[in-house]
């Protein structure tokens, strides 16, 4: 040991002395190696040191601004003749760097422990050619920006065996690990307060979970080649990456206002993912391709003005999909595309006042229930559209203002159970362009309950078909498309009630259209109803039945309504294999029916009732196998029937009061006759009436004929006309009219 000692002078003297340089002194970082520990410790300046492990030493080389153990001067390498296995390192202030060296192995068993203090920029940079072998890794910072690098040689086999451990203060940090093995139970843990974070992992394996907690600012994660397990992440902004075939465990990412997870190149995740954010106002970003989810995936936000966004492309789900909104008003909306698929169930629902929900399954699978659904009632508008091939076993669609179901042009979507398109609030209308298959249909809603069968579909549906609205059910087939019910179909509106088929409509069971203004439009096509078809319009009934090809309603046809002005139209293609009743009760009503000569059009019982009102019914070419009854109460009526018309049992007519016309056989061209083969009893009650029997313009011969005897036409009061010309009536002696009967012509 030196000494140093101080000589006194005996006299004062007069001298120059050098004054202190200005120049930044160095900042020294004391290193010592205990039991194997390297000691750093730093000072407040910013320091710099190069760590080499060597056999039988250890190389600390500072930068230029650096003095190593005070000793050797700033810049000057400090050899240590010891192997340090393990490093603990409190740097203090100042802008701090902890390097290995590049091109030689750096191997601490005993674990690093790096404290970098307080500075504007630390950096920890553990980057070599060589192997990284530590027994664990912890790295402190407080305020500032935090820097850590760990990357090992390309197939070296680097490891951290042990725990991996960041804490960081405010400012902001980059944690960043490459081509290493992290196989520490505890897997990574990175802490950080507020500022912008960023963790990398490329080429890790190891299968141990990740941890961030970090502050009110983004973060970011990005796995890339990376096999790790369970991924938990906290942030103001969350966002995580998985790239070129990384695989981790479950993942959660619970974002204070945004949580974004985005997957591709053949990545998967081993777990249910879930996205959520803390507070309201928060947005959900999902962008995952060519991804494998091996549990549930879900999504909730907390409300007001929330926000989900999700693009799933070539992603295959074993569980469910759900996603839920909350809160005051909220937006989502799932594209689901490119041969994905959902093993369960897919399912979104919101329980906002104000929602938008919206969600397209385009070329893709989704083997449980699809449901997209609302528990508000007012300004929540909700559409699913299908495309492609799709078999879920059922969909329910609810909305609070309204609800959208469709399905694109070619798609093929085969439901195993029940359709279900519900509105709380108003519309409610679902559209098909492909095939669509359905157990049972429910469409519903106040305003408007709507199925529009449109080109290019071809609608199975395995039991029933149900529309029911406060105010408008309406049922649409484009010309040239199929709609096959095996069960009853239902038609129930309130104020409306729409039946407009262009198509093949086929029903196996029963016919229901009910409203108070009924309206029937079949105008090409085929119509067939294989039970009863009932329809009830309790105001106002329109019916026109004008299919192109041969049609028949195989049960008895009802048409029923009240005091509007009706109208029943049908033409030659339809027939009627049982009973049809038209009771169009009150009203200016029309009835317009045609067949086919010598051909059943109805194969039961006609019954024809239009009530008070100034009534026509005009029958041509028509056969009834069983009786007729025409009922037109009072008003001036009027009642043809021409052509080659056959009614085979009895008939009855009453015209109620009024003028009112009856006209057999009565045509201006060759046809006929018109035939009775029971017995005709008319009444044509008080007014001043008119009947007329066959005709023969140009020869044409008789044109109506009674084969039974005992018909009967009652004039009633008033004064009745009959012209009696000879040759129109074959049989004669079979009817006979009322004494009160006049010819109009001398």
């Amino acid at each position: 040991m030196r000494s140093f000692t101080r000589l006194r002078s005996r006299r004062c003297r007069l001298h120059l002395e050098t004054l202190e340089g200005r120049e930044t002194p160095a900042g020294i970082v004391r290193a010592s190696i205990v039991g194997g520990v390297l000691i750093l410790v730093g000072d407040d300046r910013s320091n710099t040191v190069i760590i080499k492990l060597e056999a039988g030493q250890t190389t600390l080389t500072p930068d230029a601004t650096t003095d190593v153990g005070g000793l050797g001067g700033a810049g000057s390498a400090l050899v240590i003749p010891s192997l340090a296995t393990s490093l603990k390192a409190t740097m203090r202030g100042g802008d701090d760097t902890i390097q290995s060296d590049v091109a030689t192995d750096f191997s601490l068993p005993g674990g690093a422990h790096i404290d970098m203090g307080d500075g504007a920029a630390d950096l920890c940079s553990i980057f070599t050619s060589k192997k990284i072998d530590l027994g664990s890794l912890t790295v402190k910072g407080t305020d500032g920006f935090n820097q850590v690098d760990v990357s090992g040689g390309v197939g070296k086999g680097s490891q951290i065996t042990g725990h991996v451990m960041m804490d960081f203060g405010k400012g902001g940090s980059t944690s960043s690990f490459t081509e290493i093995k992290l196989i520490g139970p505890a897997g990574v843990s990175v802490h950080a307060a507020d500022g912008f974070d960023q963790i990398y992992l490329t080429n890790v394996e190891g299968g141990k979970p990740v941890r961030a907690t970090l502050g009110n600012a983004a973060a970011v994660l990005l796995f890339d080649n990376a096999k790790v397990g369970a991924v938990t992440v906290k942030s103001e902004n969350a966002t995580t990456t998985l790239t070129s075939a990384s695989e981790v465990g479950a993942v959660r990412l619970d974002g204070l206002i945004y949580s974004k997870l985005f997957s591709m190149g053949n990545s998967k995740i081993n777990g249910n993912t879930v996205l959520t954010t803390q507070l309201p106002h928060g947005e959900l970003y999902l962008n995952l391709q060519d991804t494998a989810l091996t549990g549930n995936l879900s999504t909730a936000t907390k409300g007001l003005a929330s926000h989900t966004d999700a693009q799933i492309n070539d992603v295959d789900v074993t569980g469910s999909v759900v996603d839920k909104q909350s809160g005051a008003f909220s937006y989502s909306s799932f594209q689901i595309s490119n041969a994905s698929t959902i093993g369960g169930n897919f399912t979104m629902q919101s329980s906002a006042s104000s929602t938008d929900i919206t969600a397209s399954i385009s070329d893709s699978a989704v083997l449980g229930a699809i449901k997209i659904a609302s528990a508000g009632k007012d300004d929540v508008d909700v559409q699913l559209n299908l495309n492609g091939t799709i078999s879920p076993a059922s969909v329910t669609v609810q909305g609070g203002n309204s609800a959208d179901f469709d399905t694109e042009t070619g798609s093929t979507v085969m439901i195993d159970g029940d359709l279900k398109v519900s509105a709380k609030g108003l519309f409610t209308i679902a559209e098909t362009r492909g095939t669509l298959q359905a157990k049972n249909v429910l469409i519903t809603g106040p305003s408007l309950a709507k199925l529009n069968v449109l080109t290019g579909s071809n609608v199975n549906i395995a039991n029933k078909l149900t529309m029911a609205s406060d105010r408008q059910a309406l049922l649409h087939l484009d010309p040239g498309v199929l709609l096959n019910v095996a069960g009853d179909v239902k038609i129930d509106g309130k104020v409306f009630a729409n039946l407009e088929s262009e198509g093949t409509f086929d029903v196996g069971g029963r016919v229901s259209v009910k409203g108070s203004e009924a309206d029937i439009q079949v105008v090409d096509g085929t119509f067939t109803v294989d039970s009863d078809f009932l329809a009830t319009g309790s105001y106002a009934f329109t019916a026109n039945f004008a299919p192109a090809g041969a049609s028949t309603i195989q049960g008895n046809a009802s048409f029923k309504s009240g005091l509007g002005n009706d109208r029943f139209d049908s033409t030659p293609t339809m027939k009627f294999a049982k009973d049809l009743l038209v009771d169009l009760k009150d009203g200016a009503n029309q009835v317009s029916i045609a067949g086919v000569g010598g051909t059943p059009t109805v194969s039961g019982k006609l019954t024809l009732n239009t009530g008070h009102g100034d009534d026509v019914l005009d029958l041509t070419d028509i056969s009834v196998n069983g009786t007729s009854s025409f009922s037109t109460g009072a008003g001036s009526d009027q009642l043809r029937i021409s052509g080659q018309s056959t009614l085979t049992g009895a008939v009855a007519v009453d015209f109620g009061a009024d003028d009112d016309l009856l006209e057999l056989g009565f045509q201006a061209v060759l046809g006929g006759p018109v035939t009775i083969t029971g017995t005709l009893k008319a009444k044509m009650g008080t007014g001043n009436d008119t009947i007329k029997l066959g005709n023969t313009p140009g020869n044409l011969g008789s044109l109506v004929v009674f084969a039974a005897p005992g018909s009967t036409i009652d004039g009633g009061l008033g004064l009745d006309f009959f012209d009696d010309e000879a040759g129109k009536i074959t049989n004669p002696g079979n009817v006979t009219l009322s004494a009160d009967f006049v010819d109009p012509t001398p």
